[in-house]
């Protein structure tokens, strides 16, 4: 698989959930690892996670994020959202996500 283009936090897809939501989809096939072996455990996501990132701009407005995979995916699945600049990236919050057939997070979060 080839590398996604958002596949490290300077490369996230900007998304913007005003007017109407914006429906992204995508898979993270080909990704990296998003942490330096060093960070062990960032915001309750082992270093090794492979995810990709995408950034929203809030205004002060209730936004929900959520992801959702069919039932062939295997392995650890999780929503996480972070705040401040790449290279200061601060936990807001982590979600993991359910174990039914299609698994599933969403995050109703104040943006």
């Amino acid at each position: 698989y080839e590398i996604p283009v958002n596949n490290e936090c300077e490369g996230a897809i900007s998304v913007s959930p005003y007017p109407v939501p914006e429906i992204m989809m995508g898979d993270n096939f080909g990704a990296t690892p998003d942490f330096e072996v060093d960070d062990r455990e960032t915001c309750g996501i082992f270093w090794d996670t492979r995810g990709v990132w995408y950034n929203i701009k809030g205004r002060g407005t209730i936004v929900r994020m959520e992801y959702q995979l069919n039932s062939y995916h295997q392995g650890k699945t999780e929503l996480s959202v972070f705040t401040g600049s790449c290279d200061a990236l601060k936990c807001v919050v982590n979600k993991e996500a359910d174990s039914s057939p299609w698994y599933s997070a969403e995050l109703n979060y104040l943006l």
